[in-house]
């Protein structure tokens, strides 16, 4: 039979290996935890670089469809400009044509 000190020493080693056990364990999580903790940096940074892409992307996009509306502006400007012209020219061939009919008609005594 064990004497106290003996089951003393024992349950002190018992301790001990349990303490170990349990710091390795807990290395083990640090060590799981920092990997995991890369991992999920790397993703982040690779997302933030996507995202920095996309931002960029769209104010390009953004710059693009500001001048295509400029263009349209313009291309919409010289149409209207276009039909006014074409506009004045029908009104002044028409003036021409009336006035050439009413001065070369000879039923009109002046």
């Amino acid at each position: 039979m064990f004497s106290k000190t003996q089951l003393t020493e024992i349950e002190h080693e018992e301790l001990k290996a349990e303490v170990e056990e349990l710091k390795l364990q807990k290395s083990k999580l640090k060590a799981e935890l920092a990997k995991e903790s890369q991992k999920h940096n790397i993703k982040l940074e690779s997302l933030n670089q996507q995202l920095t892409e996309k931002t960029e992307e769209a104010k390009k996009l953004t710059v693009k469809a500001s001048d295509l509306e400029n263009e349209v502006q313009v291309l919409n400007r010289k149409h209207n400009n276009a039909l006014k012209v074409s506009h004045s020219w029908f009104m002044c061939n028409f003036v021409i044509d009336f006035l050439h009919e009413f001065f070369h008609d000879e039923s009109l005594q002046f």
